[in-house]
């Protein structure tokens, strides 16, 4: 079996890990600036079940998403981390809010990604070229449904404080606004940090803090707890719960939650 720059091994769509059970259905979406990749996958996800739905630019993606919301988007684009981490966050966001699962794959993972994916912030990076059988077992494995045991509650509370609730089981947040309570997906990276947040709501929280609760690695640039305080503030405004992480000058961040009881007001 060759790499994606080769010529696809037929076999590949009677390997029993592309199933046309594996996908059940699932439709994903296809963004990528390379033909021979939209084809290859495209076919590879018809044969394990899925739905692929092939596009070539960030702006048909867009429109595409808006009338399907994919059960898995793949990115895959010739252009700066930046902009990768910008268009990883715009995807991975349908319009109702529900967080949509992201693979980058790049020919620089460790430029665009980072560590866990901190850079990009997709749930996935794959490094090119890579090999079509083996990614295909990680995107089929990115939608399958948990295992029962999975599924099985833990010992963990939710986390309250006034006008918010955070699932620790599910990468969930309810908030009171104006129209009542509101339920809101959110990235697991923007869970990990919200929950940081609120396990001691009345305090601020230095940057390096932030840090080692959410990635517990000191490598991590700081730069990135800011960048992912962005997207978790872009978040919470896309359902008006704006305000609600503030900057405390000289310390980090903190939750405002009397900026929840304003907006109510």
């Amino acid at each position: 079996m060759q790499s994606v720059h080769g010529h696809p091994d037929p076999s590949v769509s009677r390997d029993a890990s592309v199933h046309p059970s594996a996908g059940s259905g699932k439709a994903v979406l296809l963004v990528s600036d390379e033909p021979f990749v939209r084809e290859l996958l495209a076919m590879q996800l018809r044969a394990a079940g899925c739905f692929p739905m092939a596009v070539a630019s960030v702006e048909d993606g867009r429109r595409l998403a808006a009338q399907m919301v994919p059960d898995l988007i793949v990115l895959d684009l010739d252009t700066t981390p930046d902009q990768k981490a910008c268009w990883v966050q715009q995807l991975g966001r349908s319009p109702s809010g529900k967080a949509v699962r992201m693979v980058l794959l790049s020919a620089d993972v460790a430029r665009d990604c980072g560590q866990d994916s901190v850079v990009c912030g997709a749930d996935l990076c794959v490094a090119k070229p890579f090999e079509p059988r083996e990614l295909m077992r990680q995107l089929l494995g990115l939608m399958r449904p948990p295992r029962s045991e999975d599924r099985r509650p833990r010992a963990r509370p939710a986390l309250k404080a006034e006008s918010i609730e955070l699932d620790r089981q599910q990468p969930t947040v309810r908030l009171q606004l104006q129209g009542g309570w509101q339920a809101l997906d959110l990235p697991w990276t923007e869970h990990r940090l919200l929950e940081c947040l609120l396990s001691d709501a009345g305090r601020a929280r230095s940057r390096e803090e932030i840090r080692d609760a959410v990635w517990s690695n000191p490598l991590v640039d700081l730069r990135t707890v800011d960048q992912n305080v962005r997207r978790l503030r872009r978040t919470l405004a896309s359902v008006g719960a704006n305000d609600l992480v503030k900057t405390v000058q000289g310390v980090g961040y903190a939750l405002d939650l009397g900026a929840l009881k304003r907006l109510r007001a």
